[in-house]
Order: structure tokens, then C-alpha cells, then sequence
């Protein structure tokens, strides 16, 4: 089993990331690294490109480990974490991070490399889409699909879709936007 390490009491903390890690996390504590406590690590883990993951990263470096960044995976609660939920996917990338513009991230080299996409893929992905079209899956699927009726009066008129972001989130900043970005791409 994998043994990792992290600075984040909330990486640490959450049971489900065991299971997707597929191994134990502790809390770095100097102490038990001078004791030698623990077992052999396989990699320091930190939350994306969040301010505090530079201490991750530094010690990773000063300990000779790899450091890996975490990331809610793309269909990431059944619910809503404000709801209690469990994260139900993971993002682990040894390189970077996918939101990352100013690097490379495993998923971009993978996508950058033809060889990964076979033929089977290929119609597993389409299977794949389907079903998340079919049963309205996303990131976060707390709320009910078909509950509210579109009024009489917008039925056949233009919509409109809004995409936004949380504000301050490391995603804006790392994809090389701000908040002008977005008003620059309102109507």
C-alpha cells in the first residue's frame, strides 16, 4: 500500500481520498521524520496551485519526494460537499495541474500525445458522454434535473448560458484571466 504525506490537515482528514488514493496519508511532522516513524512515502501531496501548497512543494523538495497536486475530479460529488457529501472522483497529477496555463499538466501530455487514443476509447468515450447527457451529470449533482418548469413565455426564445467562476479561485488566475476577462466576455 501507498504511504503518502501532506501539510494539509483537510487532505489528511478525508476518509475517501484514502480509497482513491489507494493508500495511508499522514501529516508531516518533523519529529517523526527524525524518529523515523514513517514508512517510505511515495509523495508529498498538496491542494492545486492554493498559496499553502508552496510549503508542500518546498518540502517535497527538501525530503527528495515527488510532489503531487490533488484536485477534485471532473464529476466530483454525487451531491454537494456543502451538503455533507463525499468526493466521488480524484485529480492526481504528478506534473502540474489541467487549470495550470503557465505549465504542463499529465493531462495535457496526454491529450498532446496521438498513441493514447485508441479505438476502443474512442466508443467508450462516446458511450461515456451519452450517459453523462442522458442522466444531466456534472460536477456537482445536488439539485434536481426537471423540477423547475421553463415559464410558457421563454419557450422558443434565445438563452442565455453563464459561465462563472468562484471568486478568487486559483483557476482564474492560473488560466491567465481576472475579472476584466469576464466582463470582457458579457453581452
Amino acid at each position: 500500500m501507498s504511504h503518502f504525506l501532506s501539510l494539509s490537515a483537510g487532505i489528511v482528514r478525508a476518509p475517501e481520498l484514502k480509497a482513491l488514493l489507494q493508500g495511508t496519508l499522514d501529516l508531516y511532522k518533523p519529529w517523526h521524520q527524525w524518529l523515523g516513524i514513517y514508512p517510505e512515502v511515495e509523495a508529498v501531496l498538496g491542494w492545486g496551485m492554493k498559496a499553502n501548497t508552496a510549503k508542500a512543494t518546498a518540502l517535497a523538495e527538501r525530503l527528495q519526494l515527488p510532489f503531487w497536486r490533488l484536485e477534485d475530479g471532473f464529476i466530483s460529488y454525487l451531491g454537494h460537499p456543502a451538503l455533507g457529501d463525499r468526493r466521488f472522483s480524484l485529480i492526481v497529477d504528478k506534473t502540474g495541474i489541467y487549470y495550470d496555463a503557465t505549465q504542463s499538466s499529465d493531462l495535457e501530455n496526454l491529450l498532446n500525445n496521438p498513441c493514447w487514443l485508441t479505438p476502443e476509447l474512442e466508443d467508450r468515450s462516446v458511450n461515456l458522454i451519452d450517459t453523462i447527457c442522458t442522466h444531466h451529470i456534472s460536477k456537482y449533482n445536488h439539485e434536481p434535473v426537471g423540477l423547475w418548469p421553463m415559464p410558457a413565455e421563454s419557450i422558443g426564445k434565445p438563452k442565455v448560458l453563464v459561465v462563472d467562476q468562484t471568486f478568487g479561485d486559483c483557476s482564474v488566475s492560473f488560466g491567465m484571466a481576472n475579472g476584466e476577462s469576464f466582463k470582457a466576455g458579457s453581452i
